[in-house]
């Protein structure tokens, strides 16, 4: 199916879900941009949450005769992915910028973005929604809102002027099977906190010019802590925090990566020592106080033993 064929489902409110509407899925955007909801959608910005019941409803998976999973008639080939309570401008600003995504516009709350992909197979329709997160996941730290892997998932129609889209996106071919609880224990052991490593690749894409080494390292630092806690993998937090700081017109990205692995190995290093000399005071019941000069007291290896 073509991109202007792709046809979706668009109901009056939450509540007339029995009598479906199916239009253009450019038409459902271009609702969005003009602003066919506006004095609703402003009403629930300003706090009036009983208003959003009454907005329509959009399911850009297909064609629906209900608002069921099972009652799906043609699917469209997209499917529509939510970021709840981010910075909008951020995340739209990155999104806007990303190969797959068709287009992405802010929530009807303000405080969310939708984003709206091409798949390729949409038979598998929840094992690329599993993908998109895992991808969203890995390649910016954004958390998907996983509520919405089901088929006949309904978006408030919402209104953004701004509303970013990308006629000649990628088509998101990546799948991933549901996995057994077994399995994800499996997989339990190796962790990264992405929500964490998001923090410290959002201080580089926010440093001022002149202060991108510098950021670099703080960021590493902060990196370097959750590594020798358990919560980020090496590997990873080099490859995220590489990506930010090449985007930012370096001089060097050989003399980039040395100093974040620098600063994540001597971040690693300093808090096992710590840890250490934690351990070493309450091995022989050591004052706290000794904390402040224990440099010098470790230097002549403790004299206690």
């Amino acid at each position: 199916m073509s991109k202007k064929e792709a046809i979706v489902t668009i109901y009056e409110t939450l509540y007339k879900n029995q009598e479906p509407h199916y239009i253009p899925i450019g038409k459902a955007l271009e609702r969005i941009q003009s602003g066919k909801s506006l004095e609703k959608v402003l009403l629930v910005r300003e706090g009036d949450k009983d208003v959003k019941r009454n907005l329509p409803i959009v399911l850009f998976s297909g064609e629906f005769s209900e608002r069921k999973d099972d009652k799906i008639v043609n699917h469209s080939g997209f499917i529509v992915v939510d970021f709840d309570h981010v910075n909008v401008d951020e995340y739209r600003k990155t999104l806007c910028t990303d190969d797959f995504v068709y287009s992405c516009w802010r929530s009807p709350s303000g405080d969310g973005v939708k984003a709206l992909v091409r798949i390729s197979h949409p038979e598998r329709h929840r094992d690329h929604f599993r993908a998109l997160c895992v991808y969203f996941d890995k390649q910016y730290g954004y958390d998907v809102d996983q509520s919405g892997i089901n088929e006949s998932r309904a978006c408030f129609e919402s209104y953004d002027p701004y509303i970013c889209i990308n006629e000649n996106s990628k088509v998101f071919s990546s799948m991933k099977a549901e996995v057994s609880n077994t399995q994800e224990r499996v997989k339990a052991s190796t962790y990264t906190d992405y929500q964490k490593l998001n923090i410290a690749a959002s201080m580089i894409r926010s440093a001022e010019d002149g202060e991108k080494h510098h950021t670099l390292i703080r960021a590493a630092f902060l990196c370097g802590g959750y590594i020798s806690a358990g919560r980020m993998e090496e590997d990873e937090v080099i490859r995220v925090l590489m990506r930010e700081i090449t985007k930012r017109d370096i001089d060097s990205e050989d003399a980039a990566l040395t100093a974040l692995r620098k600063s994540l190995r001597l971040k690693t290093k300093s808090r096992r020592r710590f840890c250490w000399m934690i351990w070493t005071c309450r091995l022989f019941h050591h004052p706290m106080r000794t904390l402040i000069g224990l440099t010098s007291w470790q230097r002549v290896r403790l004299n206690l033993v």
